[in-house]
């Protein structure tokens, strides 16, 4: 897992928030993190196909690497982080790509306009969205857990992950 924090944590809300909210002013450092991480997977460990997949602020994050290394990325997972709908961006993503959302996450008709976009573009992407499910459904820890949305939404990540790459 790449740390966007620098190395620090958080157990209380309010300082996690200021850890994201930091990270979201700073985009530039974090992605420079994202690059190395990418960097050492290739150059170091000799990986020949990387994939990233990120949970919330982590979803969002998934796409940003996506966006930035369009052609170098085989496999994007999102689960309910933040999109963008610019379409000149997108039309830049070569990977395969799957999101997953619920329908009580305010996020929810962002994913059905990313779907569409990607579709209009001819991406290769699917969106899953799971009825009743809100946002953070598959955090088991949490309490909006939705254990048959997470069960299912992981079975078709490590399906996806081992067809691109394998």
């Amino acid at each position: 897992a790449v740390d966007l924090y620098g190395g620090q944590s958080a157990t209380q809300v309010r300082a996690a928030y200021e850890l994201s909210t930091n990270l979201s002013s700073n985009e530039e450092r974090g992605l420079e993190n994202l690059q190395q991480a990418y960097d050492y997977l290739e150059s170091e460990m000799g990986a020949t196909k990387i994939g990233v997949i990120g949970w919330c602020l982590g979803g969002k994050w998934s796409l940003k690497t996506a966006l930035m290394l369009p052609k170098e990325i085989n496999a994007t997972v999102i689960y309910y982080g933040s999109l963008t709908d610019d379409q000149e961006k997108l039309s830049t993503l070569h990977m395969p790509i799957i999101g997953f959302v619920g329908t009580r996450d305010r996020l929810h008709k962002e994913f059905i306009a990313f779907d569409e976009d990607m579709k209009k573009l001819g991406k290769n992407a699917s969106v899953h969205i799971y009825e009743g499910a809100k946002h953070a459904f598959a955090n088991a820890s949490g309490t909006v857990y939705e254990p048959v949305a997470a069960e299912d939404s992981w079975e078709k990540t490590v399906k996806f992950l081992k067809t691109y790459l394998d």
